[in-house]
């Protein structure tokens, strides 16, 4: 079993730190990729693609975490879920005025 982190990468000065955005529990999904972050009225976003264990699965589907700091991170939400003929990932971030989309690739014809 493979567990994937996702982590952010920030400059402190001079020196880089890893922050651990997301790490499964046992009984969570184990494959996740794809992260899109920005950074938008003063709170972190990142999306990505998450599935049980393989990547663009029928199970994939789109999570995102907030944060204030970039160090502490919201627990994961879905955004986007799959469904019995689709699978989501995230597309990326548009900031227009005050608000700020994200974007979902929706694949169907799964087979």
């Amino acid at each position: 079993m493979t567990i994937c982190t996702l982590l952010l990468i920030c400059l402190t000065g001079i020196l880089p730190v890893n922050i651990t955005v997301y790490s499964p529990e046992p009984d969570e999904d184990h494959y996740v990729n794809n992260a899109v972050m920005t950074f938008f009225k003063g709170r972190y976003y990142c999306m990505w693609q998450s599935s049980e264990r393989d990547e663009d699965s029928p199970d994939t589907h789109v999570c995102l975490s907030t944060s204030r700091n970039g160090i502490r991170w919201s627990r994961p939400r879905t955004i986007a879920h799959h469904t019995d003929s689709t699978f989501a990932t995230p597309g990326g971030w548009i900031a227009h005025g005050d608000t700020l989309t994200a974007f979902i690739n929706v694949f169907s014809d799964i087979k």
